[in-house]
């Protein structure tokens, strides 16, 4: 359940105790009463999440979801940013709004611009500002990014699953300086070298 104004921005209520009736409830119901609590806790959300564009470029044979996810995480690492991150690509199976953790935080640059005050923001274009700094805090020009989906976070076209660089598949690509069409723009074919968004989950 939610932690409410435990943790402002976000996090979990965690209720600990025996279903032993306590307090005039019913014992052995399955269901944990307020009486019968003993201990509650919250874990509470830690932070703003970060988002970057890739300081690399690529083409559409990425190996698929698990490999731009991979490229993701080597690259924040190497700018020694904490977290797990994510590439903001979608294949024929999967998107951001099925494989993403929808933070109820702000998502900012790694320069510490706000995107988006939470996930809400983030797929309800137009965001605050747009996401133009690599890992290491780099400004980038508007350059396209791959995405393979819309702004609303839903699926576009995806270079075969992100796993062919043939110029007769395309992908959908979006503008990194936009607070509109930031994740889809128009398409590439796939043979096309750019970057791609990484977010932190």
């Amino acid at each position: 359940m939610g932690a409410g104004t435990k943790c402002p921005g976000g996090g979990i209520k965690i209720a600990v105790g025996i279903d032993n009736g306590d307090g005039t409830e019913t014992a052995d119901d399955g269901i944990l009463q307020p009486g019968e609590i003993d201990q509650t806790s919250y874990l509470c959300a830690t932070g703003p999440k970060r988002a970057f564009v890739s300081s690399t470029a690529t083409d559409g044979n990425m190996g698929g979801l698990a490999g731009a996810d991979a490229r993701c995480q080597a690259l924040a690492n190497a700018a020694s940013l904490p977290g797990v991150y994510k590439a903001w690509l979608s294949d024929s199976h999967a998107s951001p709004q099925t494989r993403f953790t929808h933070s109820t935080l702000p998502y900012i640059r790694v320069d510490g611009s706000q995107i988006a005050a939470d996930w809400a923001g983030l797929v309800g274009s137009p965001h605050t500002g747009g996401i133009s700094a690599d890992e290491l805090g780099n400004y980038l020009p508007l350059i396209s990014i791959w995405t393979g989906t819309n702004d609303d976070g839903s699926a576009g076209n995806t270079c075969n699953d992100w796993a062919t660089n043939s110029a007769a598949f395309i992908g959908t690509f979006g503008g990194s300086t936009n607070s509109t069409s930031w994740s889809n723009l128009g398409t590439h074919p796939c043979n096309f070298g750019t970057n791609m968004y990484c977010f932190e989950q």
